[in-house]
């Protein structure tokens, strides 16, 4: 399409026609599910705190470094 094309509607809008929701299927009220109680796990996969080495003072963790992209947006409004 040219530069000065201007999108319209092909046919006026009927007087009766009333917009909707795009899919009404997923418009439907959800399925309500009883709340569940976990279960104890038969097999831990963390080891028991006995068998630990405990973390001895004096010695650092290595710790990673901030992440540097969590910069905020600054938008000023000038009257």
């Amino acid at each position: 399409p040219s530069p000065d094309y201007i999108p319209r509607p092909e046919a006026p809008p009927l007087p009766y026609y009333i917009p909707g929701p795009e899919y009404p299927d997923e418009e439907e009220e959800e399925e309500h599910l009883a709340p569940t109680v976990p279960a104890p796990a038969l097999y831990s996969s963390v080891s028991e705190s006995d068998k630990a080495e405990p973390f001895k003072e004096g010695k650092t963790a290595a710790t990673p470094p901030p992440f540097g992209y969590r910069i905020a947006a600054r938008i000023s409004v000038q009257p």
